[in-house]
């Protein structure tokens, strides 16, 4: 905790460092209502890597994963089933859609 506080402060993510190395395919979820993490630090991650997919969860904020975590596993899933593996995209998941 006192890591990642301490990175909040300098504006620097302690992940920062780990992006370059991960590979295609690679998905961004992001929550469209996030308070913490504005959406644009979304596509910033995706102008990192633009063979990167984001899919925007309307109706979601910060802690998708835990308040929408059945549209967060479901755009996971469908993402790691897609062949071949989509690129490049970013897409808005409104409410009520996989």
């Amino acid at each position: 905790t006192d890591k990642a506080m301490a990175s909040t402060a300098d504006g620097k993510d302690a992940l920062d460092d780990r992006l370059t190395g991960l590979q295609a395919p690679l998905l961004i979820v992001w929550g469209a209502d996030d308070k913490i993490l504005p959406v644009t630090d979304a596509i910033k991650l995706h102008q990192l890597d633009p063979r990167s997919n984001v899919d925007i969860l309307e109706g979601c904020g910060h802690l998708g994963p835990k308040t929408c975590a059945e549209r967060v596993a479901n755009v996971t899933a469908d993402f790691l089933k897609s062949q071949p593996a989509n690129s490049g995209k970013v897409r808005g998941v409104p409410v009520g859609q996989r």
